[in-house]
């Protein structure tokens, strides 16, 4: 309250209330669905007007925000709130698939770090290969047996000797393990280092086998039950089953798989032959199936790249080329 110093003798009236007296303000906040970390990120509308951070509202916590008063908010106001992503960079993972001739699978990290470019084409009766930079590329080991691998555009080549000095590798083998060689690969043609270091930890496909020997009279069909496999039965199908006897692999048209999942019994899982068997011959039940690289029990919506499992943190760990 103010007053004029000249006249201090003028008089104020006196009121009394008959009880207390309170001033409600209201604080008109949301919740937004999910934390922002900065209100800039925040595109915010009032009735079809935006408005802006600081001036208009602020953000108190990374889910709440707290609009000015001088907006006036009533109930029957429309407010539109769209929050968009931080600019953050995501790095890129690569890995490489590689089936042999033996039909063994191979798991293989692509980083760029472990990876250089051919310095001069490459020809198929070279008997040395030059690289831009040969020091992040696997260095064999004659002792052990171990060659350093790469990979040129699909081929797999192997070497035993590595020249850090002149960037070369020498004593090379081309078109190993079921690849192609081609006539000519041209300079700056990628080289992927694809030895030991690069080989993705608990990546290997894991194996189930249950064996029988046939001891009772020739007879069609023979039928064995594979209780090895039963726990996992849902998860199957008679694809993932190979069958050998006397060590020779069955085509799939010799026998017939019938897998049967239980509720209130225990899963079953039948193969049936369609040719006799002499009693003594053994009989191998082969499964082969694939390692999760997701942690699907505690984060089953997480991508690859956001997982916690050994093999997402060594992809991660030296990530592929960035994608421009």
């Amino acid at each position: 309250v103010g007053f004029d110093s000249d006249t201090p003798e003028v008089g104020f009236d006196e009121l009394r209330f008959d009880s207390g007296f309170s001033d409600a303000i209201s604080r008109p906040l949301i919740t937004l669905s999910r934390p922002v970390t900065n209100a800039n990120y925040l595109w915010i509308t009032i009735n079809g007007t935006r408005r802006f951070p600081n001036s208009d509202f602020i953000l108190l916590d990374p889910t709440t925000v707290e609009f000015g008063r001088h907006l006036n908010l009533t109930e029957s106001d429309v407010i539109v709130v769209t929050a968009f992503t931080e600019n953050l960079h995501q790095q890129t993972i690569g890995y490489r698939i590689f089936k042999n001739l033996l039909n063994e699978t191979s798991y293989l990290r692509i980083s760029q770090e472990n990876s250089s470019i051919l310095a001069s084409p490459l020809h198929i009766d070279d008997t040395e290969i030059s690289v831009l930079d040969a020091r992040y590329l696997d260095v064999p080991s004659v002792e052990d047996g171990i060659p350093g691998v790469i990979f040129i555009n699909g081929e797999r080549i192997t070497y035993y000797e590595i020249d850090l000095e002149n960037n070369k590798l020498k004593r090379i083998r081309r078109g190993t393990q079921g690849t192609g060689a081609a006539e000519i690969y041209p300079t700056r043609t990628p080289v992927f280092s694809a030895g030991i270091g690069q080989v993705i930890p608990a990546s290997n496909d894991a194996f189930l086998t249950q064996r029988f020997i046939y001891d009772t009279p020739e007879s069609i069909p023979a039928q064995f039950r594979i209780t090895q496999f039963e726990e996992m039965a849902s998860a199957l199908s008679p694809d993932n089953i190979q069958v050998f006897v006397g060590g020779i692999l069955l085509d799939t048209s010799e026998y017939q798989i019938d897998i049967t999942i239980g509720e209130s019994e225990p899963n079953e899982i039948l193969l049936t032959l369609d040719t006799a068997l002499a009693p003594g011959v053994e009989l191998m039940a082969y499964l082969k199936y694939s390692k999760l690289w997701y942690d699907i029990t505690n984060n089953p919506d997480l991508s690859l790249i956001r997982s916690n499992t050994i093999q997402s943190n060594f992809l991660k760990e030296k990530p592929c080329f960035t994608l421009v």
